[in-house]
């Protein structure tokens, strides 16, 4: 069975999961941009229906499967309400929302439709990291004692050309900031480790980048099943890094999402190396043919809305923490 999409916001992420459905030969029914020039691009290359008004947008919401939200973060909120008052199943770019306040019964009234929902987590679909899971899951590490969490980049080289300024990621209005678009660590490492009990961090704006959000956080998660993650994140680092690792009672593993290089360990044997560097975009297919199978109704959601919702509320533990020099806040 096939599928029809409706698009909502036609940015660069917008653009990249309407390329790869229609790749994987389901459809693009509509999209919706305030800019008729970026809605019309993806019309004439998709054959959907341009919409510069959401309303007109849901007003043919009959002719939709699934919507599929890419707009900015301060507009998740209102587009998964009206995908909700169209019983309409959809996928959510990541962060699910710019804070938990409110999102209570916006859970509910998905949860009541059943309306099927994967929130973003693409970096869970890379091949490495799959792998990665995979050792972790299988027991040859042993109990996990501690997950560790990196991501450094520099804000100012994301978008050559551009005035980081403008990004999203530099205002607090729009949902900027290190701890939501680093959310994807807070969100594997809750993935692997399980339910998270208590946060505490310590962040903050010290880069000098003339931002309005924190550029650097670090991040302690306690889960509640006994293991410890700790988390690093920040736009600040002109080397950019992205790794996890894992300590076990038996070994360890780590992954390295720049190199594609897995490495494990366990007794006193030599460590094992795998190189599973791939082009950047499969993840993103793999994590559109999921939700094609979410569809389906022949696999669970890898991170449905109450599992997004999760990690924001951790983010907004973390946050709060700050707030109080690091002190652990439970979650």
């Amino acid at each position: 069975m096939t599928y029809s999409f409706l698009l909502i916001g036609a940015g660069s992420i917008g653009q990249r999961h309407a390329r790869n459905l229609v790749q994987l030969g389901e459809t693009l029914g509509g999209v919706f941009n305030p800019s008729p020039e970026k809605a019309r691009q993806i019309s004439q290359a998709s054959g959907a229906e341009a919409f510069t008004s959401i309303e007109k947008a849901f007003e043919k919401a009959g002719n939709y499967d699934a919507a599929l939200i890419c707009s900015p973060n301060h507009l998740h909120m209102q587009h998964v309400k009206l995908c909700l008052s169209h019983d309409l199943d959809f996928f959510l770019e990541k962060p699910a929302f710019m804070s938990s306040a409110g999102a209570g019964p916006v859970l509910k009234a998905a949860a009541k439709r059943r309306l099927k929902t994967l929130v973003g987590c693409n970096m869970r679909f890379n091949a490495g990291f799959i792998e990665f899971e995979r050792i972790v899951r299988s027991g040859r590490l042993g109990s996990i004692v501690q997950l560790l969490a990196h991501n450094s980049s520099y804000l100012p080289e994301w978008r050559p050309g551009t005035d980081y300024l403008k990004n999203y990621a530099a205002k607090k209005a729009t949902g900027g900031g290190i701890l939501l678009d680093g959310i994807h660590e807070i969100d594997y490492v809750r993935a692997l480790a399980g339910r998270v009990s208590g946060v505490s961090c310590l962040c903050g704006t010290c880069g000098g980048l003339g931002i309005e959000t924190e550029d650097t956080a670090d991040v302690v998660l306690m889960h509640a099943g006994g293991a410890r993650s700790a988390v690093h994140l920040d736009y600040l680092s002109r080397l950019p890094a992205r790794w996890v690792k894992a300590i076990g009672t038996e070994g360890a593993a780590a992954y390295d999402f720049i190199s594609g290089k897995a490495v494990v360990r366990t007794g006193l044997v030599a460590a094992q190396e795998q190189d599973l560097h791939e082009d950047r975009n499969r993840m993103y297919v793999r994590e559109m043919e999921h939700f094609i199978r979410v569809l389906d109704g022949k696999e669970k959601s890898a991170c449905p809305l109450a599992d997004g919702l999760s990690d924001v509320q951790i983010a907004d533990a973390a946050k709060k923490s700050s707030a109080r020099s690091g002190l652990m806040v439970k979650v």
